[in-house]
């Protein structure tokens, strides 16, 4: 089963056992159950990863990554500093939504996407708070949202 996650990619498949069955287009990897490195996260665009654009790495599965569904993504910008600084990776559990004072990706469904705190929750939207003081709150509504993931660890590579 192809994870609703990725439509139109294949990457992996979770068997009953939990054992992963990687795409034999991609290199095989040493590690149990690898996170995928896909692309840089800032106010900007999520890239997505396919044949034509494949992860930039795998990476060990954090403990803190209980979810089946996980991705790993490099910082780019300011907009999150001291928090998260440029350069870090962030693993993300699509599995979990993020509390208010949590951190979060969020994917819009224009294609943009941003990694910011989640300050306020409601049941139409949320207002997501940048670290960096140079930076205002964005108010994004539920149904402009396609994902928002909890950010579940970060560290330098």
């Amino acid at each position: 089963m192809i994870p609703a996650l990725y439509p139109g990619y294949i990457v992996f498949r979770v068997a009953e056992k939990e054992e992963i069955q990687y795409d034999p287009r991609l290199p095989q990897i040493k590690t149990t159950n690898p996170i995928p490195l896909i692309s840089l996260i800032h106010a900007g665009e999520w890239i997505e990863y396919s044949d034509d654009n494949p992860p930039q790495e795998w990476l060990s599965r954090p403990p803190q990554l209980v979810g089946k569904r996980g991705l790993a993504f490099k910082v780019e910008g300011d907009s999150m500093y001291p928090t998260l600084e440029p350069g870090e990776i962030i693993y993300v559990d699509f599995d979990r939504e993020p509390f208010v004072g949590e951190i979060g990706v969020v994917k819009l469904r224009s294609g943009d996407s941003i990694v910011r705190r989640v300050r306020e929750k409601s049941a139409e939207m949320y207002v997501l708070q940048a670290c960096n003081v140079a930076y205002g709150p964005i108010i994004a509504y539920k149904n402009e949202i396609q994902h928002i993931c909890k950010v579940v660890m970060k560290e330098f590579l």
